[in-house]
């Protein structure tokens, strides 16, 4: 054999251990992407665990429920108590409606909201702070809001409570 076909020969193989280096190249970029993904969604899990477990400490649960029950009587450190709870909430939309975005999230903005909003807005103080609060948001966010806030009853955190009430009187 001359030295042309073991020379050609040698940049066969060597072309296909470049192939070979490229396809496992992808495979890694690939799978990097999906634990990327997961750890993003883990994530914004995480932080929606973290708003709901701020409820449940006894002095922001009375906070939380008197707002509620007798909004007018708030402090104006509850308020602001309150005020760092509901801008997270929003602000955890908004970083959500980023990941849907970017392709992160396979639910659209429109969903998270309708699904989360009246855990948080169904009640006089939080639509007072709303109106106060909204302009700091995306546009695209609050737009959201205020379209799906219209379906929420302003009483509704005050009728699931009397609804349990009433349940556990019988």
């Amino acid at each position: 054999m001359n030295t042309g076909k073991i020379g050609e020969w040698l940049q066969v193989i060597g072309s296909f251990g470049v192939l070979a280096g490229l396809i496992l190249v992808a495979l890694q970029i690939q799978q990097n992407t999906v634990l990327v993904r997961a750890e993003l969604l883990s994530n914004a899990s995480d932080a929606w665990i973290n708003i709901d477990a701020s409820k449940q400490s006894e002095t922001f649960a009375s906070v939380l429920a008197k707002s509620i029950v007798k909004p007018h009587e708030l402090t104006a450190a509850e308020i602001l108590e309150l005020d760092g709870y509901l801008f997270t909430y929003i602000d955890q939309l908004g970083r959500d409606r980023e990941l849907y975005n970017l392709g992160v999230f396979d639910t659209p903005p429109e969903a998270l909201v309708r699904g989360s909003l009246s855990d948080y807005f169904g009640n006089e103080f939080a639509r007072a702070w709303w109106a106060e609060t909204k302009w700091k948001f995306n546009p695209d966010i609050t737009e959201i809001i205020d379209r799906e806030m219209e379906s929420i009853s302003v009483s509704q955190d005050i009728d699931y409570i009397e609804r349990i009430k009433a349940r556990l009187s019988n």
